[in-house]
């Protein structure tokens, strides 16, 4: 059986893509993602958290083990939801405080305008946790 994906001949791997297809999902969060160009994503990502809407703004580029968009960033892998409530409202409250998603609980929506994420407190981040059955970076 072939790879799922259009002019893909190579053999299945996993999830109906082969081995590229499907590492490519797991590293940029879709089986046809990576290759942008240098600063593509920074771009992306500016673009993105100054739309205004009340509907989900997904990040379109790499994520983390959790799928949570992340983004590199003055020298070190960042968090594209902290980055947008940084980039939209400032320096976050306290030290350790934490992005929570509000009404979605979708790990790729970074709409920071439209109450989408919300800065929170570690407690309120672990509460979050349970409720979306991601506690201990495991999903249920």
């Amino acid at each position: 059986m072939n790879c799922s994906i259009d002019d893909c001949a190579n053999h299945v791997f996993a999830r109906g893509w082969c081995s590229k297809h499907w590492r490519r999902w797991r590293h940029h969060g879709h089986p046809l993602g990576g290759g942008i160009s240098k600063g593509q994503a920074l771009v992306d990502f500016k673009r993105l958290a100054a739309i205004v809407t009340d509907d989900c703004v997904l990040w379109p580029h790499s994520t983390n083990s959790a799928g949570y968009g992340k983004l590199f960033l003055d020298g070190k892998l960042q968090l594209v939801t902290r980055l947008a409530l940084i980039y939209n409202f400032g320096a976050p409250p306290t030290p350790n405080a934490y992005a929570i998603h509000g009404p979605c609980h979708n790990p790729l929506c970074m709409n920071a305008l439209g109450g989408h994420i919300r800065w929170g407190t570690p407690l309120e981040n672990q509460q979050d946790r349970h409720r979306d059955g991601t506690a201990n970076g495991v999903r249920q």
